[in-house]
């Protein structure tokens, strides 16, 4: 390997940009990140301006190079790029944006998914690619410009993602990877794009504006020299594409093995696990995404909601709980949990659905009308109890979506900021009967970025290798099998309770949408 050599990681999410730098064991030697500002317009559509993105992207190299000495930055490697994923990124023929970027997340395509599910579009395009279409796909939102705004697609020479508009800016390339052109045109047997797709889409006249795909693990690009010069670093700097981030955090964790499982659990609680092969059940839900390394992918659920029912909670029902840890001077998190260790197992017979999103449920299952919701209140029970109850039903959502991935999970890597909690931890430990990993670090989309940067320019051979070096674990929970034959049987009640309501919600909807 040589000399000591440096890897930038950079991870464009959806309102903050983070830009890391790490040496070639994983150490991260410098960090910095800039905000977006997310434009929000009536009825939940969402947009970015393409040029402050990229603003914010430099500026946060320039603040992680300026903490970097004349040493370090001369023996830069390589830059690997990830960043929310899916939406339209358009530029025209001189490489400027026509349009503010419609994002992952935008909801403005609503009829025209509706009109897919109708016809079965929705479902043939599923069996080709293997990831369900959404309000915020690509393929989606350039049918939705198709019908509302044509003048914008005409202006247009491609349509990219975030993470290839951030790449054209650092190289001039115009490329994307398999894992962004999966979620909405990639057929996963062919490798490439499909047309069946594009003509059930509706957008083969816009097939022009889809740019060739890249693998991710043997593909660099060269930096602009301005760049290199003006940032004091090496001119042979290799760019690199990574997955998209949420793969990426995968590979920042230390997933690249079939049967290795991650799951973030943050605002929207994704469970993903790596598979050998492309597998695509359950029908209809989830994404089957490629991984950086060759013949690998990852299944993964995103269940639309985590952490969000644990802020809720505590807003609601803590606020004497935060006062006095506020003028305790102790972390209300840390008091929390001595409260919920003292409640046995099963929360003396409270269960919780974790459903508090309110867009609905999409894994393991669709449902666009579930609601959260307690069940087996008695006299005794205090917030305590609903409280643990709440952890034990995130950790039972979590069994549930792996439940329905035909994969066994070997061990399950845990990010996001519920793994703060090491009662959760041990909780989803024992629901799943899994060891539980919390990897060192924070920046794991970055890192993951960085992972693949430096497995595509050459300085480490295998990802196994580059994992070995970039990724360790600060703390592990093995599961207590007395506590996980208690969770199985709360289990086979949890899954019990949705499948009775679900009529249930779907009256709720309707009484709510009558005005009542």
């Amino acid at each position: 390997m040589g000399s000591k050599a440096y890897f930038i990681g950079i991870d464009a999410g959806t309102t903050v940009i983070k830009s890391a730098l790490f040496d070639d064991t994983g150490a991260e030697v410098a960090k910095a990140q800039g905000n977006v500002g997310l434009i929000s317009l009536e009825n939940d559509w969402y947009e970015m301006d393409m040029n402050e993105v990229w603003a914010a992207v430099k500026g946060t190299v320039d603040t992680l190079l300026g903490q970097a000495g004349a040493d370090v930055k001369s023996h830069i490697r390589a830059i690997g790029i990830t960043g929310q994923g899916c939406g339209a990124w358009l530029i025209d023929r001189d490489g400027n944006p026509v349009r503010k970027a419609i994002l992952w997340n935008d909801t403005r395509a609503g009829d025209v998914i509706r009109d897919f599910e109708r016809r079965g579009v929705s479902e043939r395009v599923y069996q080709i690619t293997g990831c369900e279409l959404f309000t915020g796909s690509q393929g989606v939102v350039l049918k939705w410009l198709s019908l509302h705004e044509p003048e914008a697609l005409e202006k247009a020479s491609f349509s990219l993602y975030c993470k290839d508009w951030i790449k054209f800016k650092l190289t001039g390339v115009i490329s994307t990877d398999p894992s962004e052109a999966s979620i909405s045109y990639y057929d996963f047997a062919a490798e490439t794009y499909s047309g069946e797709v594009l003509k059930r889409i509706g957008i083969e006249e816009y097939r022009h504006l889809l740019p060739r795909i890249d693998k991710c693990h043997d593909t660099v690009y060269d930096i602009k020299p301005e760049l290199a010069e003006a940032w004091g670093i090496p001119p042979s700097v290799r760019v690199t594409n990574a997955p998209y981030d949420i793969s990426a955090s995968a590979l920042g964790v230390g997933a690249i093995s079939d049967g290795d499982a991650c799951t973030i659990l943050g605002t929207a609680l994704i469970s993903e696990i790596v598979i050998d092969r492309p597998d695509i059940k359950p029908y209809n839900v989830g994404y089957t995404v490629p991984l950086g390394p060759q013949s690998r992918w990852v299944r993964m659920v995103n269940t639309n909601y985590g952490t969000p029912n644990l802020d809720w909670f505590i807003r609601q029902f803590c606020q004497d709980d935060t006062a006095r840890a506020r003028d305790a001077g102790t972390d209300i998190f840390d008091d929390l949990h001595k409260k919920i260790r003292e409640i046995p197992i099963g929360s003396e017979g409270i269960l919780y659905n974790p459903f508090i999103n309110s867009t609905g449920l999409k894994a393991p299952f669709l449902h666009k009308n579930a609601k959260a919701h307690f069940i087996g209140l008695a006299p005794h029970h205090t917030k305590y109890h609903l409280l643990r109850a709440l952890f034990e039903g995130v950790a039972l959502a979590i069994k549930h979506s792996y439940a329905n991935i035909p994969r066994r999970v070997k061990e399950l890597c845990l990010a996001g900021g519920g793994a703060r909690s090491g009662l959760w931890c041990q909780i989803i430990a024992d629901s799943l009967n899994v060891t539980v990993k919390v990897p060192s670090g924070e920046e794991f989309g970055a890192k993951g970025a960085a992972i693949n940067a430096a497995v595509a320019a050459g300085y480490f051979k295998t990802y196994e290798e580059a994992v070995g070096r970039f990724v360790s674990y600060a703390r592990q929970y093995e599961p207590n099998a007395e506590n996980h034959q208690k969770y199985n049987a709360l289990f086979d009640v949890y899954t019990q309770i949705y499948g009775q309501l679900k009529p249930v919600w779907n009256s709720i909807a309707a009484l709510l949408d009558s005005g009542i």
